[in-house]
């Protein structure tokens, strides 16, 4: 399994994994799943030098990804928090794809974290089953 930060072409896989979690109700906070057409702008909004999206990638099929997105945007008190949000692909979970996730970008955070960087911040969803 590879991880690396995510492309353009991997938006469609991004997309079909978070919308896996939309259905389960326990994550996202959204009620309807979402369209590629309306994660256009979140996507470019996820440079990979402040706020990256890494994937879970093998044979060219996503797995998994993490993102680091702005935490209460436009707080200044807050402008280095960043929320942090994982999904994995529903017939991969308990594989120990978050974790391998979150030891590749961890090393990346951390450096940007005492560089002034970002600092995350993780948000548990209430009902959410452990599996990181």
């Amino acid at each position: 399994m590879n991880i690396r930060v995510a492309g353009k072409l991997d938006l469609p896989q991004i997309v079909d994994i978070y919308n896996q979690a939309v259905l389960l109700r326990w994550a996202t906070a959204d009620l309807t799943p979402v369209t590629i057409a309306s994660q256009r702008q979140w996507f470019r909004e996820h440079d990979p030098k402040t706020w990256p999206i890494w994937v879970a990638e093998e044979n060219g099929a996503i797995f998994g990804w993490s993102s680091l997105s702005a935490y209460r945007s436009g707080r200044m008190a807050l402008r280095y928090t960043a929320e942090m949000s994982d999904y994995v692909d529903g017939t991969q979970r308990h594989k120990g794809i978050a974790s391998a996730i979150w030891r590749v970008s961890g090393s990346l955070k951390s450096s940007a974290s005492t560089s002034g960087g970002t600092c995350p911040m993780l948000q548990k969803s209430m009902g959410r089953p452990a599996g990181i």
